[in-house]
């Protein structure tokens, strides 16, 4: 698919994420989703918005039948918790 249709295509799926009102925020701006080529990177606060983040893109694959690449998908952690375990993060049925 070009750039542009892909954009125009990935698009619902990033207003998706906004409206949740999960994902992470600067001085007000949404950088919750960044997407560049078809790589789409996911940033929050809690593990609970990730968790809630990652069924928002589960039900956008269903409904546009897009197809994520678990395994090239990975989760990452950062801050004082970084090292702590928690339940894995799934996408497409599979963990990350």
């Amino acid at each position: 698919m070009s750039p542009v249709p892909f954009a125009i295509y990935m698009d619902v799926l990033i207003i998706r994420l906004k409206e949740s009102g999960y994902g992470c925020q600067l001085q007000g701006v949404y950088f919750g989703s960044l997407l560049c080529a078809d790589d789409t990177i996911l940033l929050s606060h809690s593990l609970g918005a990730m968790r809630y983040m990652l069924r928002i893109c589960d039900n956008f694959a269903d409904e546009y039948d897009v197809k994520f690449d678990t395994n090239k998908s990975v989760a990452m952690r950062s801050g004082n918790r970084y090292s702590k375990m928690c339940e894995p993060f799934v996408l497409s049925g599979n963990n990350l």
